[in-house]
Formats: structure tokens, C-alpha cells, sequence
């Protein structure tokens, strides 16, 4: 986890003391400010700035307004508390500039992970951005690709894993797949790998984190020539892998692969965020029922309030029924998101290539299934 130094504004002696112990405890370094005059003079000095409770109502907005006008301060990251759940107030801060809006009561681990995400987002974006040409929507070249989804079971691994083989098979060596589903990751049953190494032994490894040449020795080579950094056989040692890290390690391997595919899980935390903030492009599978829709829809409406990735983002209905359940259009209005691609249904195939660990694409290369992975890799890659 990335420590930082934050300010916190908070006009409450008590809730000052007990947020500051919270960070503090964490290995962040906290300065507490009671006004909005002292907190706009040094706002621009810290990593992150968080706003709580100010005497007048509509203080912390105010706030956000003023450090969003400082040039030192413009792009400083915000976190503001609202004093309940009101939809209205929320929407206001994020107007006024805030990054993430929390509401009380909260839980202090949920607040470190938001505050974690943004210490991420904001080491893994200096002002050169991260690799290539960022954001997917201004047409640059797609060097990090991200598959995730907030439901489990609607394809993410396999359509990471079968995007990433089509993309190793043209150019072998040059692609790399990570599982950061730290906990429950299930890319190397795929491709049927054993593998000596894992993400956990690589963030423990600083030198290979910042060495292209080490940081490659840390991964497995598949027999269609794709290289996996795999993710720990213990599910206990997720906690082990920290987001900052990770990151590094990302910006490293983006110097020696021409293309890196992340399986980002379904889990959204520290890991998620980072990765769908540095894709390229993110792919975003669903299944066409609603209970697998919904998710989804709160998913974007998070991103939506904490940094839209919508312009980048690619949703591929991935037909894991028999029969469709929810026409394309239905998928379109409730995501506000175009469907980009379809993924036919064959349950057989999905069942036998994933027990027998062999992608659809190198089994059954010629079925249904495989050309439309190699329709979505170019449409993706391009």
C-alpha cells in the first residue's frame, strides 16, 4: 500500500482525532487544518486532501472550488465526507471537484481503500502518462488492456485468457498476461500451467519489479508463446500484494511486452481500480440477465463519480445461456454503453477447454466461439 502525506480538514476535535489515528496507523502522514483558508493555502503541498466536517454547510464544496482554482493544487486529489446520504449533496462536492464522496457512517478499512485508490491513480499517472497513449478514446495503440467484471461467472478469465493467446500467437513473446485476481485466480488452470513463480513472489522482489529482464524470469511461458505472471495458489496471499507495486511492476513489463492483458477479478479494490485506470482499454463482460446486469450498472455509476472510464470501456455480451434473456437494446439502455461484441453460446466447448486447459482458440480453432475471439482481439487491438 502507497503511504502519502494528507491533509485533512476537519473542524470537529474529536473526529479529527480519531480519522488522523486511523491514517496514521496505516504508515500516512497526516496534517489537520480546522478552515477553509488554511486549507486552500496548503492544499497543493499533499498528496490528497480530506474533507470532513467544516463549520458552515456548504464550506466543504466551497473548498473543493478553491483548490480546484489553485494551479498547485488543480489536480491534487479530493476525498470529501458528506454528512449523510443525500444525493444531492453528493453531487455537489463531485461538481465542485471532488474526486470520491463517502457518506456517513463509514467504515475506516473503506476509507483506506478509497484512499489507497487514489494514491494509486495518482503515482501509475505522472504527466507523461503510463504506457503509450492513455484513455482508449483518443485512438493511440493499445498497449494495456483490462478484462473485468463485478460478477463472477460471466467469462472475464476466458475472454482475458483467449484475447491474450490470439494476440501471443501473432506476436509470440511479446504479450503478457496477469491474474490479479490475487485471490481466486484461475488463469493458469486455463492454459493448464505449473508455475514455480507467482505475482506475490515478484512485489516481494523489488529489483525484478524495476527490471524488465528479472521481472520476465518471474513469469511463465505458454506453448503459443503468451508469458503469465500467475496469481498465488493461497488465496491468504492476496494481502501480500500491494496496488503500488503492482503498478511499478506494470510500468516495467510495458517496456519489454508490446501488449499486456490483465484478468482484474471481480473484486473492486485497490487492484481493480489501479488496474482499469491504466488501460488502454477496458473490457467489460456481462451476461444477458438482469441479475448480472446489475452489478454492472453500479459498477459505472461508481466509476462514473470517481473518474468515468466509459470512453474507453468495451461491453461484450458474453452468451454463457441457452436462449437470450435480455435483448441488446435492453443491455444498451440500462449500461448506457453501446454492446460492442457478442460471444456465441457453446457451453461444451467453454466446459472442455476450461477442464482440459486449452483455450477455445488453440482446441477448437476453427469453431464458433474461436472466430469470434479473433473478430474481438482485432476489433480490440485493431
Amino acid at each position: 500500500m502507497p503511504a502519502g502525506s494528507i491533509l485533512l480538514v476537519e473542524s470537529d476535535g474529536p473526529s479529527a482525532a480519531l480519522l488522523s489515528a486511523a491514517l496514521t496507523v496505516r504508515g500516512h502522514d497526516v496534517t489537520t487544518v480546522a478552515t477553509v483558508v488554511e486549507a486552500a493555502a496548503v492544499a497543493g503541498s499533499h498528496e490528497i486532501v480530506l474533507i470532513d466536517v467544516l463549520p458552515g454547510p456548504r464550506d466543504g464544496i466551497e473548498l473543493c472550488r478553491r483548490i480546484r482554482m489553485e494551479p498547485a493544487s488543480a489536480t491534487t486529489p479530493i476525498i470529501a465526507i458528506s454528512g449523510s446520504d443525500d444525493l444531492e449533496e453528493r453531487i455537489a462536492f463531485l461538481e465542485a471537484g471532488a474526486d470520491d464522496v463517502m457518506s456517513r457512517p463509514f467504515d475506516p478499512p473503506e476509507l483506506e481503500v478509497r484512499v489507497e485508490a487514489l494514491l494509486v491513480r495518482r503515482e501509475a499517472t505522472p504527466s507523461g502518462g503510463f504506457v503509450g497513449e492513455r484513455g482508449g478514446g483518443g485512438g493511440g495503440p493499445v498497449r494495456v488492456l483490462t478484462v473485468y467484471s463485478p460478477k463472477g461467472g460471466v467469462g472475464a478469465t476466458t475472454i482475458a485468457v483467449n484475447v491474450a493467446v490470439t494476440a501471443a500467437m501473432a506476436s509470440p513473446g511479446r504479450v503478457l498476461l496477469v491474474d490479479l485476481d490475487v485471490r481466486w485466480g484461475q488463469v493458469a488452470t486455463h492454459l493448464n500451467l505449473t508455475t514455480p513463480h507467482t505475482i506475490v513472489d515478484l512485489v516481494h522482489d523489488l529489483p525484478a519489479v524495476k527490471e524488465p529482464a528479472l521481472l520476465r524470469s518471474f513469469t511463465v511461458r505458454h506453448e503459443t508463446g503468451l508469458h503469465v505472471l500467475a496469481a498465488p495458489a493461497a488465496a491468504a496471499s492476496a494481502e501480500y500484494v500491494a496496488a503500488d507495486v503492482v503498478a511499478e511492476a506494470l510500468r516495467t513489463a510495458s517496456g519489454d511486452f508490446d501488449l499486456i492483458v490483465i484478468d482484474a477479478g471481480s473484486e473492486l479494490d485497490a487492484l481493480s481500480l489501479m488496474a482499469l485506470d491504466v488501460a488502454d482499454r477496458v473490457v467489460l463482460p456481462v451476461a444477458a440477465d438482469i441479475p448480472s446486469l446489475k452489478p454492472v450498472v453500479q459498477l459505472l455509476e461508481y466509476l462514473n463519480e470517481t473518474g468515468s472510464v466509459a470512453d474507453k470501456t468495451v461491453v461484450v455480451v458474453n452468451q454463457i445461456f441457452s436462449r437470450q434473456l435480455v435483448g441488446a437494446d435492453q443491455i444498451e439502455s440500462l449500461l448506457g454503453l453501446p454492446v460492442s461484441a457478442r460471444l456465441p453460446y457453446d457451453e461444451d466447448a467453454h466446459l472442455r477447454s476450461t477442464n482440459e486447459g486449452s483455450p477455445v482458440v488453440v482446441r477448437a480453432p476453427r469453431s464458433a466461439s474461436a472466430g469470434a475471439f479473433a473478430k474481438l482481439t482485432g476489433a480490440l487491438l485493431g
